[in-house]
Parts: structure tokens; C-alpha cells; sequence
């Protein structure tokens, strides 16, 4: 074969192969952890009601979209948050990568601020119906913990909560961020 030939397989085997990996499943990979259902109820299109504390203990309301879907053929689930301004201008958005890491029976995530690029590294575990998460991160005011939960979860809607401290955990704020979330599709 000559080099042309070679050159069009390899393009042809490199667009199906990345064509597989883009395909998105609607359910997790036989062999992806049971666990994985877990977080299932993340998987779809969302809408977001938020509010964000200020330093006077007021809130701002705004609002986002989010999408779940399974990720690295099923073995893992990912979402993108985004929110805009009026004119359609990124005012924070990232994706967060979702494992499971079954050797420590625990969440293992990522989440990747867009905008700041940074990275988030957050663990977990499910208990009692509801998600329990605790990160580590830095940011504009410095190093932090978040305190993350999911809650009220049904087939249609849940509760995103988040508390943050910059002390190393001896304070927090409490609902730093609540988020109210529903199902569009």
C-alpha cells in the first residue's frame, strides 16, 4: 500500500473510533460499578434556580443549565454547569468527572472551573438518599473546603447545597450556594 492509502485508513479508523467514544450511552457500561447508580439521577438536561450568599449574609439569585451524561463509555458520569449573563457571556462554568473508586468504597470527582482553570479534587459517598461530598480548592479569597450535598432527589428534581470554610474546617458558611434544580427532558 503506499503512503496515501495508509494515510486515508488511519483517518478512517481514527473518526470511528473517536465517533465510538463520542456516542453517548444512556446507561452505564455492564462492567462500569454498580455503585455508578448513584449518581445516576444526574444524567439529562436541567435547569437551575440558584442563589449565592453575599459577604452581608444576602443572597443573589441567578440562574444555569446543567447536563449529565455517562462518560468514558459508561464507566463514568460527567456533567457540564454553565451559567451566562444577559448578552450570553460565560459567567462560571466547568465539568465535573464522576468515579467510583470501589477499592475505597468512596466517590472519587474532579471538577474543572473553566473560567479560573483550575481544579477541584472532591470525595464522597452515598448515605441515607442523599449525596455527601467534601473538596478542597483554591480560589479568589484562597484555599478552602466545600461541603457538598445533593439532596431531595427524585426522578424530576434535586437540591445542590454547598458550604464553604477557609479555615481548614473550624467555621463554615452555610448555604454558600443552593441550588434548585428540575428536569427538562
Amino acid at each position: 500500500m503506499n503512503t496515501r492509502t495508509n494515510a486515508a485508513i488511519l483517518v478512517i479508523f481514527l473518526i470511528s473510533t473517536i465517533s465510538s467514544f463520542a456516542q453517548q450511552r444512556t446507561s452505564p457500561h455492564p462492567d462500569a460499578p454498580v455503585e455508578l447508580q448513584q449518581f445516576s439521577f444526574i444524567i439529562g438536561n436541567w435547569e437551575c434556580d440558584g442563589k449565592s450568599k453575599q459577604q452581608d449574609g444576602s443572597y443573589t439569585e441567578w440562574q444555569a443549565t446543567w447536563k449529565g451524561y455517562y462518560n468514558l463509555d459508561g464507566f463514568q458520569i460527567a456533567d457540564d454547569f454553565i451559567m451566562t449573563d444577559a448578552d450570553g457571556k460565560y459567567t462560571f462554568f466547568g465539568t465535573t468527572y464522576r468515579g467510583y473508586n470501589v477499592a475505597e468504597k468512596k466517590w472519587d470527582i474532579k471538577w474543572y472551573n473553566a473560567l479560573q482553570t483550575k481544579w477541584i479534587d472532591i470525595e464522597g459517598e452515598f448515605k441515607n438518599g442523599e449525596m455527601h461530598l467534601l473538596g478542597r480548592g483554591s480560589g479568589a479569597k484562597g484555599d478552602f473546603l466545600t461541603r457538598i450535598k445533593f439532596k431531595e432527589i427524585t426522578a424530576n428534581s434535586f437540591t445542590w447545597k454547598n458550604d464553604i470554610s477557609f479555615d481548614d474546617g473550624k467555621t463554615w458558611t452555610m448555604d454558600n450556594i443552593v441550588v434548585k434544580v428540575k428536569r427538562l427532558n
